[in-house]
């Protein structure tokens, strides 16, 4: 199993359901080997701020992984 598919499966047994990111050169052959593996849905966008504030959105529904936010304050 190559470094990829490794970091995909980690991901993926710590409950992490989908992968967010912005196509580069540096990140193109990683989200290649998402694709063909089909462990994680991969969602690319080109707009910076979009990315973080589709992973929020993501993160913030209920029954996902993410960050706890604190409600008693």
């Amino acid at each position: 199993m190559i470094l990829g598919e490794t970091l995909l499966h980690a991901l993926k047994d710590h409950g992490a359901r989908e992968v967010f990111g912005i196509p580069g050169d540096f990140a193109l052959p990683f989200f290649k080997v998402m694709e063909q593996s089909g462990t994680l849905p991969l969602y690319t966008i080109s707009h910076e701020p979009a990315v973080g504030f589709a992973a929020d959105a993501a993160a913030s529904r209920p029954g996902k992984p993410g960050r706890t936010r604190d409600v008693s304050c």
